[in-house]
């Protein structure tokens, strides 16, 4: 039985028109550095207009521009399917319901943000695992090294995690992590083919695999409404919710399963925060560094890209 038979894995991309001046080239080196034989690759667009907060950013290309671009990954071998969402998608009520428990018609969080798109995905995902990465992620890993088979294996072994992830950020010579949230690391090393890993129960939306059968035993979400419900009224349908990534997490503290981050120094990644014409300027030169595994010494243990110290500093490896 093949790997991608025994172990059907979807990749999955979002992507949005704030996206398009970078998004081939963090498409292709997401689908290569992932190196892995995925069932379906799948690039998820956000067709919907602009929100208000948005509107006046410069940089944000036309929805023919948006559809072209995917149109040219599909057609370049990088991606099999693109999935066009738009709000009207959390406007189903069977969703709703089984996302949310109750009807839940909020469409964008209190950025502007669609709350949607993750589900859209799990929905349109046809195999047992699921890999997310955002558009604007950047992903190490050796030759001969998979995240994806390490992930998969833990979640195989240990029924509480429930969202994998590779490293976050270039690995420390001392294993430090420079992350907000609390965490503690899982020593496996006594258990055999078990990769160990960092704790959290916390979660992040720009890149995991999951199981979705486990992740179904995690719904429905609490909305998470800000502020919260008890100090509004009660029929109000307007009433503002925080991210998507925050329902997660509050179910993810008030249950068994936790988020697992991956600790070996084979396979991290970075979340490049900042979208600047620097930045696109300098991808193609910080993608070829990434994909070989150097990185400035200021950015070991940090997740968000220092874009600072990648056009000026030598690499730490």
């Amino acid at each position: 039985m093949s790997e991608t038979a025994e172990h059907g894995v979807t990749l999955s991309i979002l992507a949005s028109r704030f996206d398009v001046a970078y998004l081939p080239l963090t498409v292709a080196h997401l689908v290569t550095a992932c190196d892995y034989p995925f069932a379906q690759r799948m690039l998820v667009i956000d067709v919907s207009p602009p929100p208000p907060e948005r509107a006046a950013e410069t940089g944000a290309a036309t929805l023919a521009e948006l559809k072209l671009c995917a149109q040219q990954l599909c057609d370049d071998g990088w991606i099999d399917r693109v999935i066009e969402f738009d709000i009207g998608y959390g406007h189903d009520r069977r969703l709703q319901h089984k996302h949310g428990g109750q009807d839940f018609v909020q469409t964008r969080d209190t950025r502007g943000v669609p709350l949607w798109p993750w589900i859209c995905e799990f929905e349109s995902c046809q195999t047992e695992y699921l890999v997310h990465f955002d558009c604007d992620m950047l992903l190490f890993q050796r030759r001969g090294h998979s995240w994806i088979r390490d992930a998969i294996s833990l979640v195989q072994q240990r029924d509480e995690v429930l969202f994998v992830l590779p490293l976050p950020g270039p690995p420390t010579k001392d294993g430090t992590l420079f992350q907000s949230a609390e965490f503690e690391l899982v020593d496996e090393s006594a258990s055999e083919n078990v990769p160990g890993y960092y704790r959290f129960k916390t979660f992040t939306s720009r890149k995991f695999l999951l199981q979705r059968s486990r992740l179904a035993k995690l719904l429905p979400l609490e909305p998470a409404y800000d502020p919260p419900r008890s100090n509004r009224s009660v029929d109000a349908a307007d009433d503002p919710v925080r991210s998507w990534e925050t329902m997660v997490s509050q179910k993810l503290q008030s249950s068994r399963f936790i988020r697992a981050d991956l600790s070996s120094p084979d396979a991290w990644t970075l979340h490049a925060k900042t979208h600047s014409a620097e930045f696109v300027n300098e991808l193609p030169r910080i993608i070829a560094r990434v994909q070989s595994g150097q990185f400035p010494a200021d950015q070991a243990g940090h997740y968000d890209l220092k874009l600072r110290h990648w056009s000026e500093s030598p690499s730490a490896t």
